[in-house]
């Protein structure tokens, strides 16, 4: 591994040979995966900075969601899942906004583990090849073409964190080399809601965890640090916790759906909401839930509702968290999607 001081020298050739540089973040600790110092780094340098959020299918839409607001706040923002090869179009969408030079090159840095490197194969795709090293570019750092509109800096820019508990949390540190894994299980716990973890565990903090399973507390530190390594605490083990049957409750074209639902401005109607959204649905998606608050009303789309009884029951207790709203109407296809239109009590 390269030592820190290393580590910036490459960052730093990244940043000024870069128009736009993009910090990839880890979706289980969007905050901690954060860093103000690079960020001021591409500020002093005059380059343009995108934030895209890695491993989203790890976690809840409504955890990530919170966390996409803010950062858009303060910079372009955009969801990734290498895994599922989703959000590339918009990350390329979001770079060519950022500047109006063609063609743009590009930087990607971050901490070790946040999916950097998968993000640059993702960019590039099969058919992209690579192209002959610009002068000032270190031996075996290239650009490689991802269109005709983008470059890519095919070497990411990696930073070490300042303690190996911070490579913990991100997944990229041995987990038998920590000294005190009890504090990165401990911040891991603090991380995911209670409900969750009494769902999954049982218990929802590290000394129940620990007397459950009859070990120390560092022995169950480790067992917590090995859940998350592997992706358990994050959307799949929620998923197996609360509702087996609905696999893709949370998956980020949800916030797509939701945004239609902004943009519609015709009658709050269940079946011309229906005919609005047919053509601009992707067909290949799998069981989601999106809804959004129109004034009065609130209304929601289930994607292709295998599960329909579920799916309701869980959407009815969402709203009850938002007053008391009922039904009015419901339309559409069990092979599509269903659009469902609630009203206000006492609304007219």
């Amino acid at each position: 591994m390269l030592s820190r001081r290393e580590s910036w020298k490459r960052v730093l050739r990244v940043v000024r040979r870069a128009d736009v540089v993009v910090e990839v973040l880890d979706a289980r600790a969007p905050d901690e995966s954060r860093i103000p110092r690079l960020e001021e780094l591409v500020e002093a340098n005059q380059k343009q900075l995108i934030l895209a959020i890695n491993k989203v299918d790890l976690v809840p839409y409504s955890y990530i969601k919170y966390y996409y607001k803010q950062f858009s706040r303060e910079y372009p923002t955009v969801l990734l899942s290498v895994k599922n090869r989703w959000g590339s179009k918009k990350l390329r969408r979001k770079i060519l906004e950022c500047t109006e030079k063609r063609p743009v090159v590009v930087g990607i840095v971050g901490y070790p583990n946040v999916g950097k490197s998968s993000i640059i194969n993702m960019l590039r795709g099969r058919r992209v090849a690579a192209v002959s090293s610009r002068p000032g570019f270190t031996r075996g750092e290239q650009l490689v073409k991802v269109s005709s509109n983008i470059y890519i800096y095919d070497t990411p820019g990696v930073i070490i964190p300042e303690s190996p508990e911070k490579l913990a949390l991100l997944g990229a540190y041995p987990i038998e080399k920590l000294r005190e894994p009890e504090k990165v299980a401990e911040k891991i716990l603090e991380k995911i809601p209670k409900e969750l973890l009494l769902q999954v565990y049982g218990s929802s903090t590290l000394d129940e965890l620990a007397s459950k399973w009859n070990m120390t507390r560092e022995a169950a530190a480790r067992k917590v640090l090995q859940d998350w390594y592997r992706g358990r605490l994050g959307l799949d083990f929620q998923r197996a916790a609360a509702w087996k049957k609905i696999r893709a409750l949370f998956h980020p074209a949800r916030h797509d759906i939701e945004q239609l639902l902004l943009d519609y401005k015709g009658p709050l109607l269940a079946r011309e909401i229906y005919y609005y959204l047919l053509p601009r649905v992707p067909s290949n998606l799998a069981e989601i839930i999106a809804y959004v608050q129109l004034g009065d009303y609130i209304v929601a789309v289930l994607v292709k509702p295998r599960f329909l009884l579920e799916m309701k029951k869980w959407l009815e207790q969402e709203l009850e968290k938002l007053g008391k709203y009922s039904k009015v109407e419901e339309f559409g296809d069990k092979q599509k999607f269903i659009v469902l239109v609630y009203k206000k009590a006492g609304a007219w």
